[in-house]
C-alpha cells in the first residue's frame, strides 16, 4: 500500500489485475524438477552459514509433500520468509520458481476453507504512512500480495505484534 498510495486508481488497479493474471497464469503451468533444484539452490545461497536454515532446507528436500505444504508454510523457517518476500516484492523469477508450492498452498487452503463466515484476526505491525493509506481505503478493496496468516484467537494474533 505504502508504495501506491500516490498513485492514481487505473495505476493501482492495473498493478493489481496484472499480479492476479500472473499468479493465475503461473499456477497453470507445470512445474518441473528442475524449478524446484533452482529453488533450492537459490535458498542455499542466501541462507549460506545459517546452519539452522540449511537444516531446513535439507530437511524440505527429503521430506517435501504436498499435503505438507501448509506445515512447512506456518513454521518459522526459509520456506515462509523467502515465499512471502517474494510474494511481496513481486520477483518474477522466483514466483516462477515457487510456482508448484504456490499452487500446493492454494489446493490445501480450498480444501481446509470454511463453508460459513468467519471473524479472524491478524496482529500485524506496520508503519503511519501505511495506516493512514489504509485508512483511506475504508468501503473499498485491499489487495495483500502474500498468504494473509490469521487466527480465530484475537490474543493469539496479538502475539504477531511483539508488543
Amino acid at each position: 500500500i505504502g508504495s501506491d498510495s500516490g498513485k492514481s486508481t487505473a495505476d493501482v488497479n492495473g498493478k493489481f489485475v496484472f499480479f492476479q493474471l500472473l499468479i493465475d497464469c503461473l499456477l497453470r503451468l507445470k512445474s518441473t524438477d528442475k524449478d524446484t533444484k533452482e529453488l533450492i539452490k537459490h535458498c542455499e545461497k542466501v541462507y549460506e552459514g545459517n546452519n539452522f536454515e540449511l537444516r531446513n532446507l535439507r530437511e524440505f528436500k527429503k521430506n517435501y509433500s504436498p499435503d505438507k505444504v501448509l506445515w512447512w508454510y506456518t513454521r518459522q523457517s526459509f520456506f515462509f520468509k523467502t515465499l512471502n518476500t517474494v510474494l511481496r516484492t513481486e520477483n518474477i523469477h522466483m514466483i516462477f520458481l515457487f510456482r508448484a508450492f504456490i499452487s500446493d498452498i492454494q489446493r490445501q487452503l480450498k480444501k481446509y476453507q470454511a463453508k460459513h463466515s468467519l471473524r479472524v484476526y491478524r496482529g500485524q505491525v506496520i508503519s503511519k504512512s501505511e495506516l493512514k493509506a489504509l485508512q483511506q481505503c475504508c468501503d473499498q478493496f485491499i489487495s495483500v500480495n502474500s498468504f494473509f496468516s490469521t487466527s480465530t484467537d484475537d490474543e493469539q494474533a496479538s502475539v504477531f505484534l511483539n508488543v
